[in-house]
């Protein structure tokens, strides 16, 4: 059954649906003034996500704007989300789905700008990834089939997902000082990328199974109703972590390439964070 063509519940506060997607949750069955409630609140882990990459940011010392922006624009697709899914209008899908094309561009700015001697090239990929992110956005505006900017959006994932792991490997050889840091970097790529497919697999087994996840929601009721809202979250919050991930990857690689000595990247269980280590000195190191 196409997920497009999924029954529409009441038209709750907001009116009927006017958005190009209605969701395999039932509108307006938690609260009326949420046409989908649980997809509504999940998406306010992007904006968790911001507030705290941004602290990290902060509390390693970091200069530099596009870090910054980065995990800001993640707290404005989560704002963007939760206008989207609590009223299913055409307007707040543009303020959810629009900004995930800038906010994917943001994250390649940052990947083409983590060593040093690329600042020079900052100019043009502004430039090339704007006119990209904004031609996206136009045609999606003008023909607006949620099919296009799927494959718009994933083609731009798949740059990020392919991208880093070669810088990577390139910095394991000219910054040899740096191999025992290696490992938690690759822990931190993995998470990014299996957070995703795991989000994006859990996506479409609810898109192909919402009759019945539907069916199964109504007759056993909760906690069933709610551990069973896939798109809310599993796909909420596995994306919202792997872009976690990578804005604060992307943050570490570039600390570590200009020579910071002092900047540790730390796990509790699979969630990662950025520190100064205590007693470590402050400062740069110069390169080897």
């Amino acid at each position: 059954m196409s997920l497009h063509s999924l029954p529409k519940g009441n038209d709750g506060h907001w009116g009927p649906v006017t958005s190009t997607i209605d969701w395999c949750e039932e509108n307006y069955v938690v609260s009326p003034y949420f046409a989908e409630f649980y997809n509504s609140l999940s998406s306010l882990f992007y904006v968790v996500a911001m507030i705290n990459g941004i602290r990290y940011l902060n509390d390693i010392g970091v200069k530099e704007w596009r870090g910054y922006l980065a995990f800001l624009s993640t707290g404005i697709i989560g704002v963007g989300s939760f206008l989207f899914h609590g009223s299913l209008k055409f307007r707040n899908q543009m303020l959810d789905e629009l900004p995930m094309v800038f906010g994917i561009c943001m994250q390649l700015y940052n990947m083409l700008l983590i060593f040093p001697e690329s600042s020079k090239y900052s100019s043009i990929y502004s430039v090339l990834l704007t006119a990209c992110a904004s031609s996206i956005c136009i045609a999606y505006l003008a023909y607006p089939d949620p099919m296009f900017h799927e494959i718009m959006f994933g083609s731009l994932v798949a740059w990020v997902t392919f991208l880093n792991p070669w810088q990577i490997w390139g910095m394991t050889k000219t910054h040899t000082h740096l191999q025992k840091r290696f490992p938690s970097i690759w822990r931190l790529y993995a998470l990014g990328v299996l957070s995703f497919l795991g989000a994006w697999i859990f996506w479409m087994i609810e898109n192909a199974n919402c009759k019945l996840l539907r069916t199964v929601r109504n007759e056993w009721g909760f906690p069933v109703s709610v551990l069973t809202q896939f798109h809310a979250f599993y796909w909420h919050f596995g994306t919202c972590l792997s872009v976690f991930a990578t804005n604060l990857r992307v943050g570490y690689l570039s600390e570590l390439a200009k020579g910071r000595d002092d900047v540790f990247l730390k796990f509790w269980f699979i969630f990662p964070w950025l520190e100064v280590e205590k007693g470590a000195r402050k400062g740069f190191k110069k390169q080897a």
